[in-house]
């Protein structure tokens, strides 16, 4: 489990409906028109129930070019288990820009072509235990790092079954090769048993970066955020990286331009001020990596937590976060907040809200230097919200898309692939 987990835990609690129809068995998808582009951005559509459906969006157009690519109902020869109802997008495109899908449900990794959405192969990363995959970061065509999040507390049954690290893998064949340990570079919690508990990671600069939770076994105590660098040449650990103040730290997205990484961190959903120990870290991704500067949620949303699942950095003076909102309970007589999509310049500190939404409505988005897409998870409503980015930097809002006709379900992420 992890903090996205838990968010999925409390919407549930909350009575998020489960939608009408769900995803039924679908074995059609071979004769469908191939009118998908070869590159674009996939949506996770999901009532975080056990129903998932995957749509794919034109970036150019910014339409809706395949509904229903594969679901939680779909079957076929390559996939030797059907997709559970928590599923999420690697943090980059993978080579070729096949279409990966993480099912931290299963514990699996799928790759489709997004052309025909076809499966062409699926591979478990148990090794004999629920690993809680969280991310996919190629390296090349025949290795990439998996994090796991999970620890194994009884390995040494079969080969690579320890959990809490990056699991190396061969995607074309779909094997696995190794492991990389983070447990040792875990943030200490005085008292506490805390494991590294791996997030996300992506390539930039010919080294992977690693977000770390550091977290103990039952997501009670909480260390601060860091930044484990890995060389992907050597698969050695170069340097830990710590997010000062921060915890709660997971998406990232890389601005080749200015060779810095963004990273987001949401807090610790226990501490009494969780906005205390959230904001956004800039990091100087040169050797050695060095944190430039860090947002906090004071600077950013007014201490509103930020959402740790998404950050579109547009530019290194245009990049995207959500702060996340608060359900009412009239029974403690607290009001609700709703979530707020922000836009920030990290060099100036400056900030606009470009639009509110409902409590943990707003996920994962995705952009590029000309527009940006938003998920709105709203149960009535689900739509992905369009935005035109300016040449001088401005986000305004263009439209918005239902991206799942089919099954209704509620975005909640959007990746490039």
């Amino acid at each position: 489990m992890s903090f996205s987990s838990l968010r999925l835990i409390v919407v549930g609690l909350m009575g998020t409906a489960l939608l009408a129809g769900g995803c039924g068995d679908d074995k059609a998808t071979a004769t469908l028109p191939t009118l998908t582009p070869a590159s674009g951005l996939a949506v996770v559509n999901s009532d975080f129930k056990g129903s998932t459906s995957i749509s794919l969006l034109d970036p150019t157009t910014r339409a809706l070019v395949r509904d229903d690519c594969i679901n939680s109902g779909t079957t076929s020869a390559t996939l030797s288990q059907t997709l559970s109802g928590d599923v999420t997008l690697p943090s980059q495109p993978q080579p070729g820009n096949e279409l990966a899908l993480i099912d931290r449900g299963n514990s699996a990794i799928t790759w489709l072509d997004p052309m025909t959405c076809l499966v062409k192969r699926q591979l478990s990363v148990k090794t004999g235990f629920e690993s809680n995959p969280k991310d996919l970061v190629a390296i090349s065509a025949s290795k990439a790092y998996v994090p796991r999040y999970e620890t194994n507390t009884a390995p040494g049954a079969q080969p690579n079954d320890g959990g809490d690290d990056l699991l190396i893998i061969d995607p074309t064949a779909a094997t696995i090769l190794g492991r990389i340990e983070m447990a040792p570079h875990a943030a200490p919690v005085e008292g506490k048993t805390i494991f590294a508990r791996p997030d996300r990671a992506l390539l930039a600069d010919n080294k992977v970066f690693v977000t770390l939770n550091s977290m103990d076994e039952k997501f009670a105590a909480s260390g601060e955020g860091r930044l484990v660098v890995v060389d992907p040449a050597t698969d050695q650990v170069t340097g830990v990286l710590p997010l000062t103040g921060m915890k709660g730290c997971s998406a990232m997205e890389y601005v080749a331009a200015s060779k810095t990484l963004m990273v987001v961190c949401g807090g610790f959903f226990l501490d009494a001020d969780q906005g205390a120990a959230s904001g956004v870290v800039v990091v100087d991704v040169a050797t050695p990596p060095a944190v430039k500067t860090t947002l906090p949620a004071s600077a950013v949303s007014g201490g509103q937590p930020l959402n740790f699942s998404s950050i579109v950095a547009i530019s290194s003076s245009v990049v995207l976060v959500g702060a996340i909102g608060r359900f009412a309970d009239a029974t403690n007589n607290v009001e609700g907040v709703p979530d707020a999509l922000l836009q920030l310049d990290p060099s100036t500190g400056t900030v606009t809200k470009l639009m509110d939404a409902g409590a943990f409505e707003l996920g994962r988005g995705a952009g590029s230097s000309a527009m940006a897409m938003i998920p709105q998870g709203s149960t009535k409503q689900p739509r992905v919200q369009v935005f035109t980015v300016s040449a001088a930097g401005s986000v305004t809002k263009s439209g918005d898309l239902d991206p799942n006709p089919a099954h209704g379900l509620p975005p909640r992420e959007i990746a490039w692939y």
